[in-house]
């Protein structure tokens, strides 16, 4: 063959190995979130939770710790004279919550403005809770600053002062100025707007609900306020917001008397409600369920080997690798014999846990996908790793 032919061929091979490495390399698009997609590119949500019936089959679970349902709240505008009560119910409930920070109005001089400082933030995200953007101005008017700087600027403010996680969301604000999806898309993982609704498991990411009235949290069917209310999603299999995601957000709760008497009250039977159920629903950030979502919404789960011995399988998803990188929880149906678990992902070890449902033994695995392969074995953890958690028996 001459070499002009072979230089052809060669082309010709390695155009047909581009093409088919772009299809099968699909999974690793890197999007960076899913806005108004099409649903049948969307993972199907089961109906409940699945079970595997067969040794080596997996499943990803809709949400994290195979939750039914899932649950965050967030606040808006900074807020620091609530910031004491947030932090103590934190501490009642054991639950973390995301602040939506106009990072304009943060006070360096007065650690006693409503705006608070960075400080304050700090502390809150030292303590687990989430920093994340309302834009620099809150789109103000009267500053006028450009909708694509008014976002950006707040992700580098954000970024500059809190070291313990990125921001990755933004809630939109609504202080004049228009707000522009399509602007906050090139620059976020997901965004939340006000519409009072519950949000379904699989929906636009850059335009999620959000409601702000505890007092219909509770609302039974047929009450005044129960289209706002958290019940359908944990208890009503038949509503289409069965397995559904909660969102709430607040501005003022207990900053003043009035506030206070009228809305504290309600917020706190609904975490007492949320805390009684935490074995159904998942109590997470709003970033964390963004990230958790579109994972699981583009994943692909291939388990590889099966024996007695080991259980082998890859997770890989669309989404950016640097930005989505929170673990999907994957159940696994291990052999009955198996009394210990240890998982590893790419050589490290991850968290696992072996629980029991219907007389038959599960593992849940947290793995992120896109960081190789996890191997699930039947023995303990070495010396200084992470043991599995204390098993449990699944009633549902």
């Amino acid at each position: 063959m001459c070499r002009t032919a072979a230089m052809m061929l060669l082309t010709a091979v390695f155009a047909f190995l581009l093409v088919g490495a772009a299809e099968a390399g699909e999974p690793r698009q890197q999007l960076r979130n899913l806005a108004e997609t099409p649903a049948k590119e969307r993972n199907p949500v089961a109906a409940d939770r699945v079970w595997p019936e067969k040794v080596g089959q997996a499943d990803i679970c809709l949400w994290k710790d195979d939750k039914l349902a899932a649950f965050c709240i967030t606040i808006d505008d900074n807020t620091k004279p609530d910031h004491a009560w947030w932090s103590a119910q934190a501490k009642k409930y054991g639950f973390r919550f995301t602040w939506f920070v106009v990072t304009g109005k943060l006070n360096k001089n007065n650690p006693r403005s409503f705006g608070g400082t960075w400080k304050d933030f700090q502390a809150l995200a030292a303590n687990g809770h989430d920093v994340q953007s309302h834009s620099v101005t809150h789109r103000n008017k009267k500053i006028n600053l450009p909708v694509e700087d008014d976002y950006t600027g707040a992700i580098a403010d954000i970024n500059r002062n809190i070291k313990t996680h990125p921001c990755l969301t933004l809630a939109y604000p609504g202080g004049g100025l228009p707000n522009d999806p399509k602007v906050a898309a090139r620059h976020y993982a997901g965004a939340r707007g006000g519409t009072g609704l519950l949000n379904l498991p699989s929906p636009n990411y850059m335009a999620t609900h959000s409601i702000g009235n505890p007092k219909a949290a509770l609302t039974k069917p047929g009450e005044k306020g129960s289209w706002a209310s958290i019940r359908p999603m944990g208890e009503d299999p038949k509503s289409k917001y069965y397995r559904a995601w909660y969102c709430m957000h607040f501005h003022g709760v207990a900053w003043n008397d009035k506030l206070k008497a009228e809305l504290a009250p309600a917020l706190i039977k609904l975490l007492d409600y949320v805390k009684q159920r935490e074995d159904k629903i998942w109590v997470g950030l709003f970033r964390e369920i963004i990230l958790y979502g579109q994972e699981r919404d583009t994943a692909k789960l291939s388990v590889t080997k099966i024996d007695p011995k080991a259980i082998t399988f890859l997770l890989t998803d669309r989404m950016a690798d640097n930005w989505f990188n929170f673990p999907l929880t994957v159940k696994v149906r291990v052999p009955n014999d198996w009394t210990h678990l240890a998982a590893a992902q790419a050589g490290k070890p991850i968290q696992a846990k072996l629980i029991e449902h219907e007389k038959n033994k599960y593992a849940l695995i947290q793995a992120v996908p896109d960081q190789g392969e996890v191997v699930l074995t039947p023995a303990r953890p070495a010396a200084g790793r992470s043991r599995p958690k204390t098993r449990r028996r699944s009633s549902d």
